[in-house]
């Protein structure tokens, strides 16, 4: 009798452990579905961003032009530094998304890494 209450015991221990670990799993892949929906955030965010400063270019050979005629050397002086301006924060903007998108794939990256450690334990601890 006792060996099977030992059994049943042991078998309890291993319940408890696992249902443990599929707590933790669950956590692990909740963090990487937060990570995979923060990058997927951030690409429609510079996407959007990207046609906001491609719409704002569009528009500057007109007013470059239409200031010429006018004939203000000043004003299209103060444009073109603008404009250079302009594409200084673009790039920026750019280097900034790039790296928020490196981020967001490392993120995501040693969230799969711990994913597969805790299956592999999982699955370890279940032989």
């Amino acid at each position: 009798m006792t060996d099977h209450k030992e059994r049943f015991l042991e078998a309890e221990e291993q319940a408890t452990s696992l249902a443990s670990q599929m707590r933790e799993l669950k956590s692990k892949i909740d963090a990487h579905t937060e990570a995979t929906s923060s990058l997927t955030e951030t690409r429609k965010s510079v996407t959007a961003l990207l046609g906001e400063v491609a719409e704002m270019t569009q528009g500057m050979p007109s007013v470059i032009s239409k200031l010429s005629e006018i004939g203000t050397p000043t004003i299209l002086d103060s444009i073109e530094t603008s404009r250079a301006e302009t594409s200084n924060n673009i790039v920026r903007v750019f280097e900034k998304a790039s790296r928020l998108l490196w981020i967001a794939i490392a993120l995501n990256a040693v969230s799969l890494i711990g994913l597969v450690f805790l299956i592999i334990l999982v699955l370890l601890r279940m032989r």
